[in-house]
């Protein structure tokens, strides 16, 4: 089996909705490219090498820990210490420069609060700062974030624009979607419900980019699940 897995009855819901807020607004459903299909039906890869593509036990905010319960998915889940006016964040353990990437985020949103944020960013961009804020997509160009609650992508220290581009109230993301990294094009897109929502950021070819996310909420687990790769031609 690949990685398009069944859905229950609720998530097919929620795709439907998805998809037809986003047809309403952009006229047809958004294709993804035909490497990304491919990638999908590809099996995920064996659990060591999840594991290996895991979230980083070192390259995190102090206030990021590995849970303390025993569960299947502990090793590749971080947990975010209740820590006041403070923003953390996380690197996965490996960084990507060339090929087609795509990984599992599962993160509740009742786990979220006012500044999740999922993304990528090289090995220098910052894993804490003061108070609460979305700290992908900072300043210094060094990280590119969505934050989940407003539907909003921030890059170069700012709001850049929602995302999808839809009317209304922002769309509620559940708590597990894709991230897909294509290094050789450049570019960072999401699906959610297995709808493809299309590039969230481009102009990041030549870059070693990392899976990050950015938390406030205390006690909030994030796990990053790696799917599958395609290699460069």
């Amino acid at each position: 089996m690949g990685l398009r897995l069944i859905k229950p009855a609720r998530e097919e819901k929620d795709e439907a909705n998805w998809s037809q807020r986003l047809q309403q607004f952009n006229g047809r459903q958004l294709v993804p490219p035909a490497s990304l299909d491919l990638l999908l039906d590809l099996p995920p890869v064996p659990r060591e090498v999840q594991l290996c593509h895991a979230w980083s036990s070192w390259d995190r905010s102090p206030n990021m820990c590995q849970p303390e319960a025993s569960t299947v998915s502990r090793e590749l889940t971080v947990r975010r210490k209740p820590a006041p006016d403070s923003t953390d964040c996380v690197r996965g353990n490996v960084g990507y420069r060339r090929g087609l990437h795509a990984w599992r985020v599962h993160w509740s949103p009742g786990q979220r609060g006012s500044h999740a944020a999922v993304g990528v960013g090289t090995a220098r961009a910052p894993l804490r700062q003061d108070g609460y804020r979305v700290l992908l997509g900072g300043e210094d160009g060094e990280s590119w974030g969505w934050e989940l609650g407003a539907n909003r992508l921030y890059r170069g220290g700012r709001a850049w624009r929602r995302f999808p581009e839809v009317p209304g109230e922002p769309l509620l993301v559940p708590e597990t979607f894709l991230v897909v990294l294509d290094c050789d094009g450049g570019t960072l897109s999401f699906l959610v419900d297995g709808v493809y929502l299309g590039v969230a950021f481009d102009g990041l070819k030549g870059k070693t980019l990392y899976p990050m996310v950015s938390c406030v909420w205390g006690n909030a687990s994030i796990t990053l699940t790696y799917l599958n790769t395609l290699d460069s031609k």
